[in-house]
């Protein structure tokens, strides 16, 4: 993704997965290395977080984030879930309506060998 996203600003993931596989709060999945959270791009061009409620949605990149989406899909997503200000549609993309991903968006890869669990 890194390759293929290939501008600025880098792509900001986070929580992928524990070793092992263990859990951790506040989620039910990220077990097996094929689920990461990642951040929405940011109009300013700064390599940081946005949140639909702590940030102005002038710093917002709609477009770019929708670029992202798209190459997620492309590559193998199988499901995004993103907040429904995010604006943000596709294959495979979900609103989550209790609004858990503020700050982020879900994205599941398919399992390329099918022995994740």
């Amino acid at each position: 993704m890194g390759e293929a996203w290939n501008k600025t600003p880098r792509i900001g993931v986070g929580d992928i997965s524990r070793q092992f596989g263990d859990r951790f709060s506040p989620h039910n999945c990220h077990r097996n290395g094929l689920e990461v959270d990642v951040r929405y791009v940011r109009s300013d061009g700064v390599e940081g977080p946005f949140d639909f409620t702590q940030n102005p949605i002038s710093l917002y990149d709609q477009a770019a984030t929708q670029q992202l989406v798209d190459l997620f899909i492309q590559h193998g997503a199988v499901l995004i879930i993103v907040d429904p200000d995010s604006g943000l549609t596709g294959p495979g993309v979900t609103v989550d309506m209790q609004r858990g991903h503020r700050n982020h968006f879900h994205v599941r890869i398919s399992d390329p060998d099918g022995t994740a669990n």
